[in-house]
């Protein structure tokens, strides 16, 4: 879905900036791809440590640390593919019990891996069904 949401725009299309402090559609590849993979960390910290404490990185200090616009998309591309596709078997073997294991977030906010999972993957599921 995502490859191919961009299959027919230019170089120029996928690295247009919209504003200053605006992210391209490049970057916003590069974006969901660490994304990705905060995520699946999370998911395997709360399904192997008693009440991990999760956190979550600074965006845009990614975004501008890391040179998004340096990177490679189809690495990028690949590596977001092979991180959903290294969670299918440990999703597939879940038990009842396991998705009430808790992690917990520095302000004290709690969440089971099924509400975890459910975040992760409610923005595909929105996506999908409004096309």
């Amino acid at each position: 879905m995502l490859r191919g949401s961009i299959r027919e725009l230019s170089g120029e299309e996928i690295r247009f900036k919209p504003g200053k402090d605006k992210w391209s559609i490049h970057q916003i590849i590069i974006h969901i791809t660490d994304s990705e993979l905060v995520s699946t960390h999370r998911l395997k910290k709360v399904m192997s440590e008693p009440e991990p404490l999760l956190t979550s990185p600074d965006q845009d200090a990614l975004v501008n640390s890391l040179n998004y616009d340096q990177l490679d998309r189809e690495q990028y591309l690949l590596l977001f593919k092979m991180l959903l596709s290294s969670m299918l078997p440990i999703l597939h073997n879940l038990k009842a019990e396991q998705l009430e294991r808790v992690g917990v977030y520095a302000d004290a906010l709690r969440f089971t891996f099924k509400e975890l999972l459910e975040l992760r993957v409610e923005p595909y599921t929105r996506t999908y069904r409004s096309n």
